[in-house]
């Protein structure tokens, strides 16, 4: 076994037979820079361990009190915190914006240097998939639009 192997074991921490330990620790008392390479790795391992995260007795009840506190204000907070938690946090505006750039880059697709060429070669049976790809697409995201902000729609357009 060469050095790179060696250190593998180490890495991986894989169950060595005895003698494949002995091996092992032969190697490391024999090979100086696998040996520091070794500590090294044991000690950040270590630290990993034990230090990154100190345990936080506390942290369980002050996360708890933090999730109520939130729920309580979502609740107190009327329509437009409910609305916010529906829509997945985008506003109103962030979906149009959105749904304008989509727009916008599923109608210029066809402007690029490349497309005449293999529009030309395939001709028009090309435009049945990218037409049902870019209704599915337009039709999705309205339908995602809808169903997300259809209480603020149905007040706008009193639809109740």
């Amino acid at each position: 076994m060469g050095c790179e192997s060696i250190l593998d074991k180490v890495y991986e921490q894989e169950d060595l037979s005895f003698w494949g330990q002995v091996y092992v620790s032969m190697h490391l008392f024999t090979c100086p820079d696998c040996a520091r390479k070794a500590r090294l790795f044991e000690l950040s391992r270590r630290i990993i361990r034990d230090e990154f995260l100190p345990p936080s007795p506390g942290l369980e009840s002050t996360v708890m009190a933090a999730i109520a506190e939130e729920e309580g204000e979502a609740l107190d907070a009327g329509t437009e915190a409910r609305e916010i938690a529906v829509s997945g946090g985008f506003s109103l505006r962030g979906w149009v914006v959105v749904g304008i750039a989509l727009l916008f880059s599923l109608t210029t697709i066809f402007l690029g240097m490349g497309f005449n060429d293999v529009a030309l070669a395939a001709g028009m049976s090309l435009m049945i998939p990218i037409g049902i790809t870019v209704g599915i697409l337009i039709t999705g995201y309205g339908a995602l639009f809808i169903g997300s902000h259809l209480k603020r729609l149905s007040e706008r357009f009193d639809l109740q």
